[in-house]
């Protein structure tokens, strides 16, 4: 296991924790959860991919988490401030969700 796979193991077990818990909520509340769509999951292999083939070392690894992560805070933060009526719950499951990107985020810095 590379110096990054050990690094995001745990975060990512609490980001797939709470992705599941998401789900459950939009369920609750008739929600259907949505994929992204096609051209954006064709584009993101894309890029993923070819960027891998070329180097596949911790630090194309951790460049690519932390563009991830920081796509993830910027959504979720625009959703946040247009939806600022939202369940409290809902809320703070957004604010939770923001907090692990951060932090995945933040233990990527050594390996960029």
């Amino acid at each position: 296991m590379t110096g990054v796979q050990t690094c995001a193991l745990p975060i990512w077990e609490h980001h797939e924790q709470l992705g599941n818990e998401l789900h459950g909520l939009l369920q609750k509340y008739g929600d259907p959860t949505k994929d992204p769509g096609i051209m954006a999951k064709g584009m993101s292999w894309l890029k993923t991919n070819a960027r891998l083939a070329v180097d596949d070392s911790d630090h194309v690894c951790a460049d690519l988490i932390t563009e991830g992560c920081n796509m993830g805070v910027k959504t979720i933060q625009k959703h946040c401030n247009q939806y600022s009526a939202a369940d409290p719950c809902a809320k703070e499951k957004a604010r939770e969700l923001m907090r692990i990107e951060e932090n995945l985020a933040d233990n990527m810095k050594a390996f960029l």
